[in-house]
Formats: structure tokens, C-alpha cells, sequence
């Protein structure tokens, strides 16, 4: 199983580094603060919806401290696949990621979501 996380320090950057990263297949799943330097979040994920090929369709996985009601609609209208809020355990991202496996056609015996980006 292979275990790597890109770290990208603002929103500016985070939907080229999603395009970059998944160009180069490093990784399988896309972690974002929703609170982000420059361009929060859910506009960033946006515009890792727009880009063209393997980037635009790499699961995102929103989390953030905010647990407002329309948090989590905001982030799905955005495109994420989910919306955790912080602390996250790992019991609850590892079932996260297990369900966006399943979701995705992998068995939830061997999750496929190895690698991971966090913007």
C-alpha cells in the first residue's frame, strides 16, 4: 500500500498542485482545509473540478473546524465527495475513505485511497 502526502501551503496554488499531483499519480485523494491562505476551500475545489482530466474527478475531502449547517451543503455544492469537521478522528476518516473506495469500485478490503494531497 502505498502511503504519501503532499502538503500545499495556500488555495492559490491548491487546484494546480491537484492537476500536477494527479498528472503524476501521487496520489489518490485530495484533503482540503476549507480555511486556506488566499482562496478558501470550497473555491479551490472548485476550480479542481474544472481542470481537465484525472483532477477534476480525484475525490476531495473538505475538513474544517466549522460545523455551521450549510458548512457541509456548501462543500458538496463545491464538489467534494465528503465534509469532516475537526478534530477528525481516524476512525471516522478511515471510513471515509473506505466508503469513497466503495463508491469508486474498490474492495473496502484494500482501500485504493493510499496517497493523499492535503491542500
Amino acid at each position: 500500500m502505498r502511503k504519501k502526502v503532499t502538503i500545499v501551503g495556500s488555495g492559490n496554488v491548491g487546484a494546480t498542485a491537484a492537476h500536477w499531483i494527479a498528472s503524476k499519480e501521487l496520489a489518490d485523494v485530495v484533503l482540503i482545509d476549507i480555511t486556506l491562505t488566499g482562496m478558501d476551500g470550497f473555491e479551490a475545489t472548485r476550480r479542481i473540478r474544472a481542470l481537465p482530466g484525472a483532477a477534476a474527478t480525484m475525490p476531495v475531502i473538505g475538513i474544517s473546524g466549522r460545523a455551521g449547517a450549510g458548512d457541509a451543503n456548501t462543500a458538496i455544492a463545491a464538489g467534494m465527495n465528503a465534509y469532516l469537521t475537526k478534530p477528525v478522528s481516524p476512525r471516522v476518516l478511515a471510513d471515509t475513505l473506505a466508503s469513497l473506495s466503495a463508491r469508486h469500485g474498490h474492495s473496502p478490503d484494500t482501500p485504493r485511497w493510499a496517497g493523499a494531497a492535503a491542500l
